[in-house]
């Protein structure tokens, strides 16, 4: 390939990111269930709105972070009222995180800008183009993992 076609997809893939982040920043801070809240508060509700229910370190090793800075985040949403702290039904030492109702609705919130950025991206997308950018993003994610390990 070219310098500058290597070129080309650096600065496509920077900008996209930075976009996808200042897009997702301001919608979410222009809704009445998310303004109030950080983009770490939001995706820290996004990893216990997905899965349920979870402990701190759970949460910590999903969006890769240390426990020391996700304590922070929980003590933030737990005085906004996102979150709650629920004892384990199999180890009551056990503390989990779960989403109140106000969280519910901030999680609900966040998907939904994530599904109009898909069905705006794919509307107009073939099959085979689908499967080709499926491919590229996982290339792309698969070294992202493997560099963060």
């Amino acid at each position: 390939m070219k310098s500058e076609e290597v070129n080309t997809l650096n600065e496509l893939l920077v900008k996209n990111f930075k976009d996808i982040l200042r897009t997702e920043e301001k919608v979410l801070n222009d809704k009445e269930e998310t303004k109030e809240l950080s983009m770490n508060e939001i995706h820290t509700l996004e990893i216990i709105g997905i899965d349920g229910q979870l402990i701190m370190s759970e949460i910590s090793r999903k969006l890769r972070i240390t426990i020391s800075t996700l304590s922070i985040t929980i003590s933030r949403l737990l005085k906004k009222g996102y979150i709650k702290k629920v004892k384990s039904d199999i180890d009551r030492r056990a503390i989990k995180i779960g989403l109140t109702g106000k969280g519910i609705i901030a999680f609900k919130a966040h998907e939904q800008f994530h599904k109009e950025m898909i069905d705006a991206v794919i509307k107009e997308l073939s099959i085979d183009e689908f499967k080709v950018i499926i491919e590229f993003l996982g290339r792309i994610n698969k070294f992202f993992s493997n560099k963060y390990k």
